[in-house]
């Protein structure tokens, strides 16, 4: 060792980094709790689509959505449920992969295993681009207006009472309302 790295060594400020105080806990993937404490592991760089989980669990958007959607696929050769091709895709969307083609290099990441509700290291990978473009391509007209439905009655069901049919908050025209009345 030459006197500059000792001489480095020496006034170099010893880092120590703080334990986290808080676990944040996400919820059960089968008989496992799952929980974030930032202490390292299998490594993701889109931990934060976990809060995608939790919302989930709590309102069930992407279920429903799955309800509405029809599946003319051969369940012989199914592998991965409208709900878990639709959790992947919406999760990769919020993660910024817009394009179906990173499901390929995302289908083993820990992160989107969990949302689909496998086991991070030994559950089966997601889907893969050309199963996720089928399935994107898949959707109608028809079923584009069940899932439009799907976001209303959640809409409309998150509040105590129906909201008005105006709920912008604006003020109308007078006339607006002639016109909206007649209608």
């Amino acid at each position: 060792m030459n006197n500059s790295t000792a001489v480095h060594k020496d006034i170099a400020p010893e880092f120590t980094y703080p334990q986290p105080k808080n676990e944040i806990t996400i919820g059960d993937i089968g008989d496992k709790s799952l929980s974030l404490d930032f202490d390292g592991g299998d490594i993701s760089s889109d931990g934060g689509a976990l809060l995608i989980r939790v919302v989930e669990v709590q309102i069930g958007q992407i279920k429903s959505m799955a309800d509405v959607i029809p599946d003319s696929r051969d369940a012989r050769y199914v592998r991965h449920t409208l709900t878990d091709l639709l959790m992947q895709r919406v999760a990769q969307i919020a993660c910024g992969y817009e394009d179906a083609n990173d499901c390929d290099d995302l289908r083993n990441d820990p992160v989107f295993k969990i949302l689909a509700g496998r086991y991070p290291e030994i559950g089966d990978a997601l889907s893969s681009q050309p199963t996720v473009s089928r399935f994107e391509n898949s959707i109608t007209r028809t079923t584009l207006f069940r899932l439009a439905t799907v976001f209303v009655d959640a809409f409309v069901t998150s509040y105590a009472s129906p909201p008005p049919r105006d709920c912008t908050g604006f003020r109308r025209h007078r006339r607006q309302g002639a016109r909206e009345s007649a209608a």
